[in-house]
């Protein structure tokens, strides 16, 4: 981790714990982390990946679903496909809108109760999120998780560098900005 740096303190003081409550309170097949290749979902998915085997009282790994837009970049797709190999985890590829897709999945997983989401509190429509609640009305009913609700983009980067997280291509390139994953 990033020695002495604000995004370690915080991970420490809150995050952690969230997710560490996440996966007492949650059993495998109770839970999931959206994925959808962007900065901030990959730091979710290495943190998840860091913390579970010590925080888990169920010793399991996590669903991982990314819901992929209708028309993706190539580039986003090779790295959803090196996550896989990087984290050594099996990402399920579902297509359609988000609502749609959540309410496949609920159907599909009578037992999902909550979603690990790498939303942030700047994102579009986040800026009142709890680190914690349910989904809003209309949606399916699930407890959405959002460790990294508090954060900013500089500390989303300063996880990535100081923690040598691979990330997609296209933020290099000057293709996507933070907003648009």
């Amino acid at each position: 981790m990033c020695h002495n740096s604000l995004v370690e303190r915080r991970l420490i003081r809150l995050y952690f714990q969230l997710l560490k409550q996440a996966f007492t309170i949650y059993k495998q097949d109770e839970i999931f982390l959206s994925f959808n290749g962007g900065k901030d979902c990959t730091v979710l998915l290495d943190i998840v990946v860091r913390l579970l085997p010590s925080y888990s009282k169920h010793n399991f790994d996590i669903r991982c679903i990314y819901v992929q837009p209708a028309d993706p970049f190539e580039e986003l797709e090779v790295f959803v496909e090196q996550c896989k190999n990087y984290y050594n985890i099996d990402i399920q590829i579902m297509r359609g809108g988000i609502k749609s897709v959540l309410k496949q999945i609920c159907q599909e997983s009578l037992s999902i109760k909550a979603c690990l989401m790498g939303a942030r509190r700047t994102d579009p429509h986040c800026e009142h999120l709890k680190p914690m609640q349910e989904t809003d009305p209309g949606w399916p009913s699930i407890i959405r998780i959002n460790p990294l609700i508090d954060w900013t983009c500089s500390e989303v980067w300063e996880y990535i560098r100081g923690n040598n997280v691979p990330y997609c291509i296209l933020y290099d390139q000057g293709v996507v900005r933070s907003a648009q994953f």
